[in-house]
């Protein structure tokens, strides 16, 4: 985050051993800034608090299965969109028995 106006300039809120996708976005007030990272496996939508010390927080409500790559907020901060793969599952099959 960069504060034009604070002698300090820039603040680095998160480093990412995964890596941070390029999207990038804030809550309708700044406070807050959402983003997709890799925090072990799993890349997820991740939020944090760019006044505080505080390690970023998953934004709750996406599984923890899913891959998260992109995010916007609406202007409103109340809904979010986000691309995201979702891991297949495996399904049993019946085994067929009239077969020859």
């Amino acid at each position: 985050v960069a504060d034009v106006d604070s002698p300090d300039g820039f603040r680095i809120l998160h480093r990412a051993a995964g890596g941070i996708n390029e999207d990038v976005t804030f809550f309708p007030k700044g406070r807050k800034v959402v983003f997709a990272a890799s925090d072990g496996a799993v890349r997820r939508l991740l939020t944090v608090d760019r006044d505080a010390d505080r390690p970023p927080q998953p934004l709750p409500g996406v599984p923890d299965s899913w891959q998260v790559f992109d995010c916007d907020l609406s202007p409103d901060g109340r809904r979010i969109v986000f691309s995201a793969i979702i891991a297949p599952e495996p399904v049993d099959l019946p085994a067929r028995t009239d077969l020859r």
